[in-house]
């Protein structure tokens, strides 16, 4: 089996209403993909940066066998380039399209080829409370936990303070009690350390689930101050790509729980080596996502690695996820994701879909 033909399509949308969060606004959403056939007619899906980013690789991966995606991944010279944030995207998709590729041609989910899974199913969170009023907060955490999640993640960073941030948080406690898990998310905000413990010592008081990014991410040692002086659990580093950039964080303990994104940090592969690392260290991994093929990607992951805690499922603003350009839908169901049990990644693309959205 070889690779014939590699397809880069790109697709924007609008958003119903936009995403604001501390450090951007998004009032459209983009996604590229690359789709990868082979001589035997398989198809194989991943998300990328771009075109010109999967050009430049192409060279390297047609004619060969998906099967030998180590041996593509040294070939294309990753390590000469692992700094390189939009090559590193585009070679995490391809990576991500080569098992889809691999799965079907072995009529097994991916799940199976990694291993076996420890898990039948995987505890997400709900991605999309945005910067909003509060009672638009109260009544969107409503919607979703009556969708079914357990979980619920909230942008935090607000230009009142730390008052603001904490009033929100406090809105969705009384409005819900304590059955449910509320993570709140500082988008690598510029605040100091002092200011991220001011702040988790008031969020403690409301037993949040975990703070997550509360320094730029190149702070190891404000992260280090900031995890040692809260009780409240420290998550972050979603923006690092390979292991080799998550070394430092793993082995000086940086965070308690390492986040990691399969589209950015190197794609299945790179993904499963970086949660060993970190389980070496007993520190637990969630995975970051963003659109559903990196969400289907990282359900896979996270049933087969021993330290998995709660994954990311992104559902509002309902556009961002690009679920409806699925034939059929992730299987979620009392706050987690189903495996799949189709071969590869478990999903189809409806391509008739993504002529909606198409970028010529």
């Amino acid at each position: 089996m070889k690779v014939v033909e590699i397809e880069t399509i790109k697709l924007k949308r609008r958003l119903k209403e936009p995403a604001r969060w501390p450090t951007g606004v998004s009032e459209v959403k983009f996604l590229t993909l690359v789709k990868i056939v082979t001589d035997d007619g398989l198809t194989g899906w991943g998300p990328v940066y771009d075109r010109e980013t999967v050009e430049s690789v192409k060279p390297y991966i047609l004619g060969q066998d998906p099967f030998d995606r180590e041996a593509l991944w040294e070939r294309v010279g990753w390590r000469g380039t692992w700094q390189n944030r939009a090559l590193m995207t585009t070679l995490s998709g391809i990576n991500i399209a080569l098992y889809d590729i691999i799965g079907k041609a072995v009529n097994l989910p991916v799940y199976k080829i990694l291993g076996g899974a420890q898990r039948s199913k995987v505890k997400v969170y709900m991605n999309g409370l945005y910067f909003n009023t509060t009672e638009k907060i109260v009544k969107i955490a409503e919607e979703q936990l009556d969708y079914g999640f357990t979980a619920i993640k909230l942008k935090i960073g607000y230009p009142g303070g730390i008052t603001e941030d904490v009033e929100k948080v406090k809105a969705l406690r009384e409005s819900f009690g304590y059955d449910i898990d509320i993570l709140c998310d500082a988008c690598r905000i510029s605040w100091n350390a002092d200011t991220a413990i001011k702040l988790g010592r008031k969020l403690e008081r409301y037993e949040v689930y975990w703070l997550e990014e509360p320094l730029p991410q190149d702070d190891l040692e404000g992260y280090l101050e900031v995890k040692n002086a809260l009780d409240i659990t420290i998550a972050g580093f979603e923006g690092k790509s390979t292991r080799y950039e998550f070394k430092d964080v793993i082995t000086r303990r940086v965070v308690d729980v390492l986040m990691a994104d399969l589209e950015v940090c190197g794609g299945i592969d790179e993904a499963r080596k970086i949660a060993a690392m970190a389980s070496a260290y007993t520190i637990p991994f969630s995975p970051h996502c963003s659109d559903v093929i990196g969400t289907a990607a990282s359900i896979h992951v996270s049933a087969t690695i021993s330290n998995f805690t709660i994954m990311e499922y992104t559902r509002w603003p309902p556009e961002w996820l690009w679920e409806d350009i699925l034939r059929e839908p992730l299987n979620f169901k009392d706050g987690c994701l189903e495996l799949p049990n189709k071969p590869g990644l478990g999903i189809e693309i409806e391509e008739k879909a993504l002529r909606n959205y198409l970028i010529r």
